[in-house]
């Protein structure tokens, strides 16, 4: 069964925040002369400078932008006990090609489901509700994935949430108010649905494959800085680039710089939260954005949300609710997370190797002769990012 764990919900309710505040932004710069193209280019241009700089950083430090968890555990290690020991050797790099090409595939797909998002709502702005309900709808194709395929099995009780939040999500898009929607909204809004759910799936795989919440953040990054600059060549080039009224300017350059720089830490926020085996919950933290944006609607611009709006959000928040406290019984008598016995793994197997000299590579087998590894099957395979001790 899928526990949830309580630092995962705080990196999916921080996920949650931020993807709202992008969503609204992608909303409200939906208005008569202000490009789409260059919405969108800013939002992803912006995006991908934070995850260069950040990249830098890291290349300086580490000498890599792809790099494991264990390698950045033992960095940190290290860097504690420079004044007593020696630098060691860094763990070895066992990340995959594959598992590199699906954090570029997970960047190109969360831009792309950004992009079918503004179309969706430029081609029928009059059901903005329903296109939300249908993007949103990626809950279920990630919740059946992952219960088997990754084997994150959904408790009855978990499936019934799932099946509350979506409910909520209808009841909003019922109450819209709106036409019954065009053909190409619907086309655009199930495409954004889709390449959404395919980032939170090569997410997930990396995670599984070893590969650090930091590193996975600039390699998607780093692909829609490309895509944003492609994406302002082609508006300076075949569309109008600069607003004729200058009242949109910040509709035009302002809000969608912000959107990117909130777009960054959802995306590092969703990073750290896929890092745990509790992939279906976690989508469905996330996919509930819709209520932060009715908040900000309400907050900024001063719409008030209908009554079926009112309850929908309503029904989310329960359902939400109830995947956070209820918790299978056979997991509470577990006294600590995979991820927590992983980061204790890591730092004892670092700091005894250490002591001892030589690499950790070397010492593994010495340091823990008859100790089983914490690590799950995939991340103790030679596809993996971590070191296997047998």
């Amino acid at each position: 069964m899928v526990t949830v764990s309580p630092k995962c919900v705080a990196w999916s309710f921080l996920a949650q925040i931020t993807f709202g505040i992008v969503n609204f932004l992608i909303s409200y710069t939906n208005v008569p002369g202000v490009d789409p193209w260059a919405v969108i280019g800013w939002i992803w241009l912006t995006s991908g400078i934070i995850g260069i700089v950040v990249g830098i950083y890291f290349w300086w430090n580490l000498g890599a932008m792809f790099f494991t968890d264990e390698q950045l555990k033992a960095a940190e290690t290290y860097k504690q006990l420079n004044d007593q020991l020696l630098p060691q050797e860094l763990p070895p790099n066992r990340l995959t090609l594959g598992a590199k090409i699906l954090t570029i595939v997970g960047g190109m797909c969360v831009g792309w489901s950004q992009l079918m998002m503004k179309w969706a709502f430029a081609t029928d702005p009059k059901s903005t509700g329903p296109l939300t309900a249908v993007i949103s709808s990626d809950i279920i194709v990630v919740g059946v994935f992952c219960h088997f395929v990754y084997k994150e099995r959904l408790s009855a009780m978990q499936v019934f949430a799932i099946c509350i939040v979506l409910s909520g999500l209808v009841v909003m898009a019922v109450g819209d108010g709106g036409s019954a929607g065009k053909l190409m909204g619907f086309v655009y809004a199930i495409l954004g649905m889709l390449t959404f759910a395919a980032s939170l799936l090569c997410i997930r795989q990396s995670c599984r494959d070893g590969m650090a919440a930091w590193s996975g953040f600039i390699g998607r990054m780093g692909v829609m800085f490309f895509m944003g600059l492609i994406a302002l060549i082609y508006t300076l080039c075949h569309r109008t680039f600069l607003p004729q009224d200058w009242s949109l300017w910040p509709d035009m350059y302002i809000w969608p710089q912000v959107a990117g720089i909130s777009q960054a830490a959802g995306v590092l926020a969703l990073n750290y939260a896929l890092m745990y085996p509790s992939t279906g919950p976690v989508n469905v933290i996330v996919a509930s954005n819709s209520i932060i944006v009715l908040a900000l609607n309400y907050f900024i611009l001063g719409l008030v949300p209908s009554t079926s709006k009112l309850i929908g959000m309503a029904i989310v928040i329960c359902g939400v609710s109830l995947i956070i406290l209820w918790q299978p019984k056979k997991t509470k008598k577990e006294e600590k997370t995979y991820q927590s016995r992983r980061d204790e793994f890591i730092k004892r197997s670092v700091m005894r190797s250490a002591s001892m000299g030589g690499s950790i590579k070397s010492r593994m087998s010495t340091v823990f002769p008859d100790e089983k590894s914490p690590m799950p099957p995939t991340a103790r395979s030679g596809a993996a990012g971590a070191f296997a001790v047998v």
